[in-house]
C-alpha cells in the first residue's frame, strides 16, 4: 500500500512538472512568437512588396494594402499598384489608372484620383486633374487651382505657366506676378527671364520691365568713361 501511494506521489509530480513545462514552454513560444513576428504572418499576404520603417506594403488577391508595425491594417488591400521605392518621404499609389500619395508612415495624403502627381519638389505636389495642372501641399490641401494647360517647374520663386494660349508667370502661392501676355516665357534666373512677344525676344526682371542691354563702347576714351562710372557708382 505504501509502494503504491509512492508511485501515485510520484506520477502526479511528474505529471505537474510536466504540465508545468508545457505551458512555460507554451508562454514562452507565444512570447518568442509575438516579439519575432510584429506583423501578421507571411501566409497572410500574396507578396510583400517593400518594408520602410514601421511599414509593410504587401499585396493580398492582388491588391496593395499597407500594414503598421503593430500588425495592424492601415490602409486596405484596394490599390492596384505603388512606385517601387520612396522618393522625398512620398510614394505614389494607384488604382483604376490614377495615382494618390502616401507618406513613410503610411498615411494616405491624396486619394488617387489624379492623372498625374510629381514628388520631385520638396515643396508641394504638381498634380494634373481633367487635363488641368495645379498644386497641393505635402498635407494633401489644394494650393494652386488646377487651371493650367501645361505643366510648371519653380525656378527663382516664379514658375511660367499657360492660359488660353498665352503665359505669365505665378509665385509659389498661385498669385499671378507677371500677367498672361507673351508668346513664350524660360525659367527666371538671376532675376531674368527671357520672354517672346509678336516675335520678338527680349529679357525681364521680376517686375516685368524689359531689361535693355548695355552698348558696348565703340572707343577707347567711351571705355574709360563707362570705368569712371561705375566706379564712382561702387565707390
Amino acid at each position: 500500500m505504501e509502494h503504491n501511494l509512492k508511485v501515485m506521489k510520484t506520477s502526479i509530480i511528474q505529471s505537474g512538472a510536466a504540465a508545468l513545462f508545457i505551458l512555460l514552454s507554451a508562454g514562452t513560444f507565444a512570447q518568442k512568437d509575438t516579439l519575432a513576428s510584429r506583423y501578421p504572418t507571411p501566409a497572410s499576404y500574396d507578396s510583400i512588396k517593400l518594408q520602410s520603417g514601421n511599414i509593410l506594403l504587401a499585396y493580398r488577391e492582388g491588391k496593395l494594402g499597407v500594414v503598421n508595425s503593430d500588425g495592424q491594417l492601415q490602409l486596405p488591400f484596394i490599390y492596384d499598384d505603388s512606385e517601387p521605392a520612396f522618393s522625398n518621404g512620398f510614394l505614389k499609389i494607384y488604382k483604376n489608372g490614377m495615382e494618390g500619395i502616401i507618406n513613410n508612415q503610411g498615411k494616405l495624403i491624396a486619394e488617387p484620383i489624379y492623372q498625374y502627381i510629381s514628388t520631385a519638389n520638396n515643396d508641394f505636389f504638381i498634380i494634373r486633374l481633367n487635363d488641368k495642372y495645379g498644386t497641393i501641399s505635402h498635407e494633401g490641401t489644394p494650393v494652386i487651382p488646377t487651371a493650367y494647360d501645361r505643366e510648371f517647374v519653380f525656378s527663382d520663386g516664379l514658375a511660367p505657366v499657360e492660359l488660353n494660349g498665352n503665359y505669365g508667370f505665378i509665385n509659389s502661392k498661385g498669385e499671378v506676378v507677371i500677367p498672361y501676355q507673351y508668346d513664350k516665357p524660360a525659367n527666371f534666373s538671376n532675376g531674368r527671364a527671357m520672354v517672346t512677344l509678336n516675335g520678338e525676344s527680349y529679357e525681364i526682371d521680376k517686375q516685368n520691365k524689359r531689361i535693355v542691354p548695355e552698348k558696348a563702347p565703340k572707343t577707347v576714351k567711351e571705355a574709360k568713361a563707362k570705368d569712371a562710372q561705375r566706379k564712382k557708382h561702387t565707390d
